[in-house]
């Protein structure tokens, strides 16, 4: 659960978002507390940072929260099942993936200002009553308002801050880190039937990859050198390599997602100044932390020993551990060095 340390800026803004609207509901049932008319004038006069946010909802038009609850809720469901259909999709564009996760955010936002607002017009309509539907609201009917609101809405703010959150924020900068142009390089070298494939594993780097073997069936060997990247792009550039039973070749710093790709190799070798580095994997959703099923799955795969892929995976994802070449060897990462 590294996570959280390694951004403490962002998870506090998303804490912040997530708890904010409880918050609010919270500080509705204090002012639930019956006040004289003095005290009112006196409250009117030295409003509260709380009080001017609560007006906020007031000001919204009579019609929304009868009006639009439904329609959300519908709108809510729609986004859930969205987002569980996509999550399977690994050729999903990043623009799209951020917009697909940021559509429950959005969703309980709308609600839980449509709820609030129905929550203070309620109260309000209560404190209009005679004596005894004033005393009824203040005493049962407003807190049993206020703690159904924060029951509903605790599991989507829960979703919104663990899951869709912090997947639209990761999304979002893997779209904007593509903007620029590839951050990658494919190289062929036909006198060596060698394509070199070099940069960051953005997303569609894979399907570059796939392409550049199509246009050159002569290649044998892939040389390899990166910082990583996604996962689900060095998987799927392991798969190519596998499919063609090709050999690969570390040239520089092959790390993370690159490492993926190079275990997919026939033969595997090292230049002499080129290293293999290895971390356990890193997921923006707080559930997902230190499942690693899928890469270790792929080292044993590859014929990796046991106890080389347990301490890749002891790494945390934030530090990277580069083996010597007689651990790598040893562990049968690699066939041979050049």
């Amino acid at each position: 659960m590294t996570r959280w340390t390694d951004r403490p800026l962002s998870n506090a803004i998303q804490t912040f978002d997530a708890v904010f609207p409880l918050l609010l509901l919270l500080q509705a049932i204090a002012w639930l507390e019956h006040r004289s008319p003095a005290a009112a004038a006196h409250a009117e006069t030295h409003r509260t940072l709380g009080d001017r946010l609560g007006r906020l909802f007031d000001r919204v038009p009579r019609w929304f929260a009868p009006s639009a609850v439904a329609p959300l809720l519908v709108l809510t469901a729609f986004a859930t099942a969205l987002r569980g259909r996509l999550d399977g999709a690994s050729d999903l564009p990043p623009v799209l993936a951020a917009t697909a996760s940021l559509l429950l955010p959005m969703c309980t936002l709308l609600v839980t200002a449509a709820a609030i607002h129905a929550f203070r017009k309620r109260r309000a309509a209560r404190r209009a009553r005679p004596w005894g539907g004033r005393a009824l609201g203040h005493r049962l009917l407003n807190p049993l308002d206020a703690i159904l609101c924060a029951l509903v809405l605790s599991p989507l703010w829960l979703w919104t801050l663990l899951m869709d959150a912090p997947l639209a924020e990761d999304n979002a900068k893997d779209a904007i880190a593509a903007l620029p142009g590839p951050a990658w390089t494919i190289d062929h070298d036909a006198r060596r039937k060698t394509l070199t494939l070099s940069g960051e594993y953005q997303y569609g780097i894979a399907a570059a990859f796939a392409a550049a073997l199509e246009q050159h069936p002569d290649v044998h060997t892939i040389e390899l050198a990166g910082p990583g990247g996604l996962s689900r792009e060095g998987f799927a550039i392991a798969d190519a390599i596998a499919a063609r039973n090709l050999a690969t070749h570390a040239v520089g710093d092959c790390e993370s997602a690159c490492t993926i790709a190079y275990l997919a190799g026939r033969e595997r070798t090292l230049a002499p100044d080129a290293r293999l580095g290895f971390h356990s994997s890193w997921s923006p959703v707080a559930l997902y932390d230190g499942d690693d099923s899928d890469i270790v799955a792929h080292l044993r795969h590859r014929g990796v020993a046991h106890d080389f892929v347990r301490k890749a995976d002891d790494v945390p994802a934030t530090d990277m551990w580069y083996p010597t070449n007689a651990e790598l060897l040893a562990a049968h990462v690699i066939t041979a060095t050049h």
